[in-house]
């Protein structure tokens, strides 16, 4: 059985996105930027209707194919150098 699906959602870059907080010394908690959030919850929201009706059994092979637009900064010279096979 093979699931493939596109999301048509453009990438962010969410590595530095949590951050720790204290507040008045007292409370330490996990912040998450709300461009995240609203990141996270498009994928999954986009997601759910490719859900199996079952949940899938035995091992998973999971693949993704992530496509962005060439930076501006990236001249034609220096293109072939970040394109993938």
């Amino acid at each position: 059985m093979t699931i493939s699906f596109t999301l048509p959602i453009t990438p962010i870059s969410v590595q530095h996105s949590a951050r720790a907080r204290v507040i008045r010394g007292k409370f330490m908690g996990m912040y998450s930027d709300q461009t995240k959030v609203m990141f996270v919850d498009s994928i999954i929201n986009e997601s759910l209707g490719y859900k199996p009706e079952t949940p899938l059994e035995g091992p998973l092979a999971v693949r993704y194919v992530f496509y962005f637009e060439r930076p501006e900064n990236i001249t034609d010279e220096h293109a072939h150098k970040i394109t993938s096979d």
